[in-house]
């Protein structure tokens, strides 16, 4: 996946590469790391020592384009589906937007531009935007950063609400009376 393999890669030569193993190491190493598609492109590889960078060129050919993967990631954003009004729709469409936009940012993405943030305000419902709007105020314009900010602040806000409300839903029973009972 064009989106994951730079950390991929990253955490594969910090971790192999400076461990100053031999090459077929790495490359036995690499193979026990991958799976599915990137696996079989190289996985006919014999283990020597000439092989590991034959298949660091196969899979930096086929997986390192930032462009295709800062395009996934665009699409996943737009294709996120707007949340409704509850506590776990707005947790987790904030979690997710947070993933994709780290990931645009680790792409090398400049993220602050009303173009992200038209597209974050449109997958949340009216009043979480109402609320957010009053929130800011009226002196400041939205960047990405400021409603990100924003958002997760809302998110926290409303589940700490849902867990002070279901403590206080929670009846203790009086000396004598069974737990659940009513009297």
């Amino acid at each position: 996946d064009y989106t994951e393999f730079k950390s991929f890669w990253q955490l594969f030569v910090s971790t192999y590469d400076k461990a100053h193993l031999k090459p077929t190491e790495k490359l036995r190493h690499l193979k026990l790391k991958l799976k599915g598609e990137a696996l079989k492109k190289i996985n006919s590889l014999e283990l020597v020592d000439e092989n590991y960078d034959v298949a660091v060129k196969i899979l930096k050919k086929t997986y390192d384009k930032p462009d295709l993967a800062i395009s996934k990631l665009h699409n996943r954003l737009h294709d996120l589906p707007a949340a409704s009004d509850d506590t776990k729709s707005i947790k987790e469409l904030h979690s997710e937007i947070e993933s994709i936009i780290m990931s645009l940012e680790a792409h090398g993405e400049k993220i602050d531009g009303r173009y992200y943030v038209d597209i974050i305000i449109k997958k949340l419902p009216s009043r979480v935007n109402e609320l957010l709007n009053a929130a800011k105020g009226s002196q400041t314009a939205w960047t990405t950063q400021l409603l990100r900010e924003h958002l997760e602040e809302h998110a926290a806000t409303r589940v700490d609400s849902a867990c002070q409300l279901a403590d206080e839903a929670t009846v203790k029973p009086k000396k004598g009376q069974k737990e659940g009972s009513k009297q």
